[in-house]
C-alpha cells in the first residue's frame, strides 16, 4: 500500500518564470510478505498539510493543524486492506 502527497513543485524556465509542476513532496509505503508477517512501515508519519488541504492558513487557537497519521495508524488501514484485497481506496490532495 502506498500513499503519497503531492505539490506544486516551483520550475522556472526563462519562458515561464512562475511555472509550478506536480510531484511527490512525501511517500508512506506500507508493505507485508505472508499475511501473518507483520506490516512494515517506511516514510512514516503520513503528513496532510492544512493549508494544502483546506486552502487557507490553520487557526492554531481553534486547534487546527496539519493531519498526522501515524506509524500505527498506518499499519491498522494495511492490515484491514489485506483482509479486504477488494476494498481500494483512491484520494488525491495536491
Amino acid at each position: 500500500m502506498t500513499f503519497e502527497t503531492w505539490g506544486l513543485i516551483s520550475r522556472p524556465t526563462r519562458a515561464e518564470p512562475a511555472k509550478k509542476v506536480p510531484e511527490v513532496v512525501q511517500k508512506v509505503v506500507a508493505s507485508q510478505g505472508a499475511n501473518d508477517s507483520p506490516v512494515h512501515i517506511t516514510g512514516a508519519p503520513l503528513v496532510i498539510g492544512f493549508e494544502e488541504l483546506f486552502l487557507r492558513p490553520a487557526e492554531e487557537e481553534k486547534g487546527e493543524g496539519d493531519i498526522i497519521i501515524g506509524e500505527d495508524d498506518l499499519t491498522m488501514l494495511a492490515e484491514k486492506d489485506a483482509l479486504d484485497p477488494t476494498s481500494r481506496v483512491h484520494c488525491t490532495v495536491l
